[in-house]
């Protein structure tokens, strides 16, 4: 296993439990405390935005594994291409959605709608990510999933 593969493995994790928290702040009830949610919100999406960056660093950074990738497979160049443009479009839209939560006002239907739109993008994102391992190195991209069984 290269050792930007490696790094990127290690680093998974850190993403999804950042999903998982913004996805649990998101379903508390605000009640009459419509400011304290947004700013929980806020706060779980500040930490969300730490592992997306943590991400893109690892994968994105000379060397990193998205250079790997198309060292390993060339024809992948354009989905690797793509993955750093969803890189930027997601760090975008979660800028959108923070600073719509800082106003005087918070729309809890909205904010919901949009946090669950970003966070669809995210696994969608991980997704093809996965894809892109799989693709590069014909391995599982992650070490719980266990290789697809072999024809004889």
């Amino acid at each position: 296993m290269s050792e930007a593969l490696a790094k990127a493995r290690e680093n998974r994790s850190s993403l999804r439990e950042a999903i998982d928290n913004a996805e649990a702040t998101l379903a508390a009830s605000p009640g009459d405390h419509v400011h304290t949610w947004a700013a929980d919100v806020d706060e779980s999406l500040a930490t969300l935005g730490r592992a997306l960056e943590q991400h893109i660093v690892v994968t994105e950074a000379p060397g990193g594994l998205l250079e790997d990738m198309v060292a390993a497979n060339p024809s992948l160049r354009e989905r690797v291409s793509q993955t750093r443009h969803e890189h930027e479009q997601l760090r975008a839209q979660l800028g959108r959605i923070r600073a719509s939560l800082t106003g005087r006002s918070t729309d809890v239907v909205a904010a919901r709608r949009h946090v669950a739109e970003l966070l669809t993008e995210l696994i969608h994102h991980r997704q093809r990510g996965a894809d892109l391992v799989s693709d590069a190195y014909g391995i599982p991209s992650d070490p719980e999933i266990p290789p697809p069984p072999r024809s004889h």
